[in-house]
């Protein structure tokens, strides 16, 4: 039986969820830079009658899984001690403010050449710059023995991905056939690492001891170097390396990223013999069923550990862009009145007493209205076919059960840290306020500076957020004495979690900008990447015959040209609009949305009033002209100019200095 909290220590469940972020995972990361120092920092000594706070779960998918397994060697490697330190666990800074850049941190960039040379394309980004960060991140890590009470002996991680293959299931309802039924494929991955060692609170799971799922055990047994790169002959064996590949498959953008091979055994999906305790590896499922209900993967039924399972892999976020479930369900009691069910974490601000934080960079997520009357070309092939992706993914990631417990007031098992700049930077949340937000959030790799902003950002917030949300109020129906700091004395709440010893308050950053140098720099370094990219695919990617020829003869001609200047206008109008160009630093809002418009149009040409005054924002259109003219009259600005030209029709002309 696990040990369940004592409420007479004032302890308190924690689980950490981080959702897909892509380059936003710089942000994550300084959140949960934040968040695990609170966690090291507390003291019985100082706090006697504070809440204890546990950490028990973490789940990630994407770049927020990436952080889940990177959270294991920072926590190993232990927190630096120095408050002015760039940052409190260095693999965590390391990771996403140095190595991962798209013209390179210490080694090659994502638009580097190199993966090419086979001559097959597996990626539009050269997913080897990740992959060798990694190595760099991982080749010394090492673990001096030190353990902290407010981590669970076994700490449980739960990281994504998505398995193009499947695991197919089969429904047999009651056939006429003997061996017929409904077959189902599951796509969704599941690693389940259980870290044992770096914490001695025996703190357990009832949801994980119900469906008797012991994990991948991570074992901290002696100090010394950890081996992230183990070499075995059985899958079995796969223990802190499999954590690493976890770590990169979670984050294999689709495409834009290469996908992994993951090579794993039945006992990661639980449908080996769950009293094996040596290779019962994974297979809970966040869902309030029996577990004697589940039915077993086809073609896994009586395999053993020892037997290797391919698939190729890619993101999590397809499938699950937020698996908070898996914290909670990890924090759930055992209902004492029925075997094989849990009870629901307590709620309210009076009787919480576990919760899950979810780090979200975009918590924004898709916003669709429902037109009064149908749109005339709603039904067109191109309308329904580009429609359709966005569609099914985000359906996966429906979840109806955490949308309905959502919608209850005042919850305190359940907590969101989201980018905010309202206290220092203007009312901006979510993409908006990060310097990464642009380009689908791929924007923080044009920059380290842009990934020192998010980092530092996430540290701020995560401050605040401790500092002033993260509460419970008193009196407590299950903690009698509650001591420790309140945001307000006059409140009847405490802080669960502040910032004790050397996390003063955080520091707000400094917008970042690109200066034109390195801007012309990142598009030609892009250019060449993406004709090289797109040059082999058109090519060496089996297109023959007819249509072989006449792709080859377009992209010859045409293609490329037209790839090449979309890259330049997309980059530009992206880092112009959000005013991340040193050029345009000065130019005022409705300046730099024409200038915006003149970059998407291509900075350099000769353009009509009537095209940009199209381009740009429609409450904007008619002042066009006016700010156009006024540019030119105190041209030269610093770092750019508009020039006009022509008779009758003017021409306007933007160009970098």
């Amino acid at each position: 039986m696990p040990k369940t909290l004592d409420y007479s220590k004032n302890e308190f469940g924690l689980g950490i969820t981080m959702a897909g972020a892509i380059s936003a995972g710089a942000y994550t990361s300084g959140v949960l830079d934040v968040l695990l120092a609170c966690l090291l920092n507390q003291s019985e000594e100082t706090d006697p009658d504070a809440l204890k706070v546990i950490l028990k779960a973490m789940s990630g998918t994407s770049a927020g899984g990436a952080c889940t397994a990177l959270s294991i060697p920072a926590l190993i490697e232990g927190k630096n001690d120095d408050p002015d330190a760039r940052a409190f666990f260095e693999v965590l800074y390391a990771a996403w403010v140095k190595e991962i850049d798209l013209l390179g941190g210490r080694e090659i960039g994502l638009v580097d050449l190199s993966d090419l040379a086979e001559g097959r394309v597996r990626s539009l980004l050269n997913s080897g710059a990740i992959e060798e960060a990694v190595g760099r991140l991982l080749a010394d890590v090492h673990w001096d023995g030190g353990q902290s009470q407010y981590i669970a002996a076994d700490l449980d991680l739960f990281i994504t991905c998505t398995t193009l293959n499947g695991i197919t299931y089969n429904v047999p309802f009651n056939a006429i056939a003997g061996d017929a039924g409904h077959k189902m494929a599951d796509h969704a991955f599941v690693a389940h690492f259980s870290v044992q060692g770096l914490g001695t609170h025996a703190l357990g799971s009832d949801w994980l001891e119900l469906w008797k799922d012991v994990g991948v055990p991570l074992t901290l047994a002696a100090p010394g170097p950890i081996d992230f790169d183990e070499k075995t002959a059985l899958p079995f064996d796969k223990r802190w390396s499999l954590l690493r590949e976890m770590g990169v498959v979670t984050g294999a953008f689709p495409v834009g990223l290469s996908a992994q091979d993951i090579l794993v055994t039945a006992g990661h999906f639980g449908v080996v013999d769950p009293d094996r305790n040596d290779c019962a590896f994974g297979g809970a499922w966040p869902m309030d069923v029996a577990p004697s209900s589940v039915p077993v993967p086809l073609h896994m039924t009586d395999d053993a550990c020892s037997i290797g399972y391919a698939f190729v892999g890619v993101d999590g976020g397809v499938c699950n862009n937020e698996p908070f479930e898996y914290a909670r369900f990890c924090l759930r009691e055992k209902d004492e009145t029925h075997s094989e069910k849990l009870k629901d974490n307590p709620r309210k601000p009076d009787e919480a007493t576990r919760a899950v934080i979810m780090i979200d960079p975009f918590p924004e997520g898709p916003e669709t209205k429902l037109p009064s009357v149908p749109a005339d070309d709603g039904r067109l092939l191109a309308k329904v076919f580009g429609r359709l992706i966005a569609s099914v993914q985000t359906q996966v990631r429906f979840k109806p059960a955490e949308l309905v417990t959502a919608t209850q007031t005042d919850t305190r098992s359940r907590f969101l840290i989201a980018p905010s700049s309202s206290d220092f930077r203007g009312d901006l949340d979510g993409a908006d306020a990060l310097a990464s937000g642009l380009l689908g959030g791929f924007g923080g790799f044009l920059d380290e500076r842009f990934r020192q902003y998010d980092f530092d950002l996430g540290r701020h917030n995560a401050h605040s957020f401790l500092s002033k949300h993260f509460t419970l109020q008193t009196p407590h129906k299950h903690y009698q004495d509650i001591g420790g700091r309140r945001p307000d004395p006059a409140q009847n709440e405490v802080l669960i979690l502040p910032p004790r010893g050397n996390i003063g308050e955080m520091k707000a950053p400094e917008w970042p900008r690109i200066e034109n140098g390195k801007f012309e720099r990142i598009v030609d370094e892009g250019q060449k990447r993406a004709v090289e990219v797109g040059g082999k695919i058109v090519k060496e990617e089996g297109f023959s015959g007819p249509l072989g020829f006449a792709l080859r003869a377009a992209w010859t001609l045409s293609l490329k040209k037209r790839l090449k200047k979309f890259i330049k206008n997309a980059i530009g109008a992206a880092l112009t609009e959000r005013d991340q160009l040193q050029a345009f630093a000065d130019a005022s809002e409705s300046e730099r949305e024409v200038l915006r418009a003149m970059m998407s149009l291509g900075e350099r040409e000769a353009l009509l009033l009537e095209d940009i005054s199209a381009e740009v924002d429609e409450n904007l259109t008619a002042q066009v002209e006016k700010i156009l003219e006024n540019m030119v009259r105190v041209t030269p600005q610093p770092m750019y100019s508009v020039r006009k030209s022509g008779s009758g029709k003017a021409r306007y002309k933007l160009r970098l200095l």
